[in-house]
């Protein structure tokens, strides 16, 4: 693990080699269905991508087979990182290359409360950086997608992710809340 700010924390090959691959290649698979977004946030501006629910309990959106697969991974976050959390929402994202690429899309957070925490999980390598942002949208830091790296951070942090020159890039947004016993610094 490799503590970049008080804010973000990356954890590389987090799981392993063998289990990495198996998520990658699931996921990458022709028979996991992407939904086309149109726009990014909820403000009907920004970009298009392509998303996957994976669980959400609010929505009662659930897939199985995806779901299942990422069990083992969402033990090992919430027995190694936040144990008192309990997670309520998966999602997979895609993205590929668009003509006069932004440097990052538009900042936004996952969830407004303190007690929330945000992972993301890059399944495979690819260029498109992940971005976070301080209330002035001032970039606190970056981390590059790497297969097999989780990133932990506040749901209520600014962040965004960039378009990849080329190829797509994928993650996995995993959402927990309730965590009193996690404390950031601010």
């Amino acid at each position: 693990m490799t503590e970049n700010s008080p804010l973000i924390k990356v954890y590389d090959d987090f799981i392993s080699p063998s289990y990495q691959h198996v998520i990658k290649d699931f996921i990458s698979s022709p028979d996991t269905h992407w939904i086309y977004q149109d726009n990014m946030d909820e403000s009907g501006r920004g970009y298009s991508q392509f998303v996957h629910g994976i669980f959400d309990d609010q929505d009662n959106v659930n897939d199985h087979l995806l779901h299942n697969l990422l069990c083992g991974l969402l033990s090992k976050i919430k027995d190694e990182i936040c144990p008192t959390a309990y997670h309520y929402r998966s999602r997979a994202i895609l993205q590929v290359p668009i003509p006069d690429a932004p440097k990052h899309y538009a900042p936004h957070i996952d969830n407004s409360n303190p007690n929330a925490i945000s992972f993301i999980y890059y399944p495979h390598q690819s260029s498109g950086d992940t971005y976070l942002f301080n209330h002035m949208d001032s970039i606190l830091d970056v981390t590059t997608p790497k297969q097999g790296r989780l990133i932990q951070f506040p749901s209520n942090c600014r962040h965004a992710g960039s378009p990849p020159v080329s190829g797509r890039r994928m993650l996995i947004n995993i959402n927990f809340l309730n965590t009193p016993t996690v404390k950031y610094k601010s």
